[in-house]
């Protein structure tokens, strides 16, 4: 018997419970896993490849990289947010950050497991450049998300178990980097082992509560997403935007994307087909020039404004039997005075 089937369920659980949260719940050959400090983990049989530390996520996960993406390269990405933070109105929720090898999906924010997906090649130019206009933009859902848990009590609820599951999560990690990795835990008499063993009860009871949650209130959690997914958009371009001190950011760091992202009068060219990153596109060349230009001094309290603006008409939105663009259009123009 290997020393990590000597593991009770308990303990086995905290490492799952991480490859749980991540969405990696799958079974290929197990590879070698490091805990940031590069100590192998391969006899436990996890199904991951990397955890690295953060002090800007709640954990960082590498899927399927080659030895070029190490956890230093973490480190671009929490400078990035400790420059982000700079033009916030509120503390960004820690989220679980997951690096995954390229797919057609550029990005994603996750407000059920609080937590981002980005593609994982080598860091650097223009690799690294888009990423980051990427990461800057998921951070944009991350801080919206949490104007909307202040309005609709269905997501304050959902903040709450998630903020508390990725806690757990964090303290966990970092307890068993403290001890060298996993394998410094493996022993059922060492203090780690004690310790972890206490910690993770706390955390399996946490991500239990969180799938209760999602799974009771999936068809609401789905609706609601759906009818919110516009200003969701708009205000994580917005972040973006600010961030860069340029209305068209977003397209010039990922030029592939619609011209519908930009926060100016598009050029004459076909309608794009209905999206949610377009549905509000004829209110952005107004509310960039009418209302966020003259406020670039304080963008805190410009992302404030707009943030909470932004919420109470999700609300509406999502009491409406069936939301209109033009409807949120004409209500927005007119809370804002644009």
């Amino acid at each position: 018997m290997r020393k990590a089937d000597k593991l009770p369920m308990r303990y086995g659980a905290w490492l799952y419970l991480i490859i749980l949260l991540v969405g990696c719940a799958h079974a290929p050959p197990a590879p070698v896993v490091t805990l940031g400090n590069g100590r192998s983990a391969a006899s436990l049989g996890l199904t991951v490849d990397r955890f690295c530390a953060s002090t800007r996520f709640a954990a960082v996960k590498i899927e399927g990289a080659g030895p070029e993406i190490t956890c230093h390269a973490i480190l671009e990405y929490e400078h990035l947010l400790d420059s982000l933070q700079a033009i916030l109105p509120e503390k960004l929720t820690l989220t679980t950050l997951l690096l995954l090898p390229r797919q057609p999906r550029m990005g994603l924010y996750d407000p059920r497991y609080g937590k981002i997906e980005l593609e994982d090649r080598t860091p650097g130019a223009p690799v690294l450049s888009r990423n980051e206009a990427i990461l800057v933009h998921e951070e944009g859902h991350n801080l919206f998300h949490g104007f909307l848990s202040e309005e609709i009590p269905l997501y304050g609820e959902l903040a709450k178990l998630n903020e508390e599951n990725g806690r757990r999560l964090s303290e966990m990690l970092e307890l068993a980097q403290s001890y060298g990795g996993v394998e410094a835990c493996q022993v059922e008499t060492s203090e780690c082992y004690r310790k972890v063993s206490l910690k993770n009860a706390a955390s399996v009871s946490a991500e239990a509560k969180l799938h209760a949650f999602l799974q009771q209130n999936k068809a609401a959690l789905d609706s609601l997403g759906q009818r919110v997914a516009p200003l969701h958009e708009l205000y994580a371009d917005l972040v973006a935007a600010l961030f860069y001190d340029d209305a068209s950011a977003m397209i010039k760091k990922i030029p592939d994307l619609g011209a519908c992202r930009v926060f100016k009068a598009e050029p004459a060219e076909p309608s794009p087909p209905p999206s949610a990153y377009c549905e509000l596109r004829a209110l952005r060349a107004p509310l960039w020039e009418r209302f966020v230009f003259s406020r670039l001094g304080d963008k805190r309290a410009l992302l404030r404004e707009l943030g909470r603006a932004f919420a109470e008409e999700a609300k509406k939105r999502a009491q409406e039997k069936l939301p209109s663009p033009q409807r949120s259009i004409r209500r927005l123009k007119a809370a804002l005075k644009i």
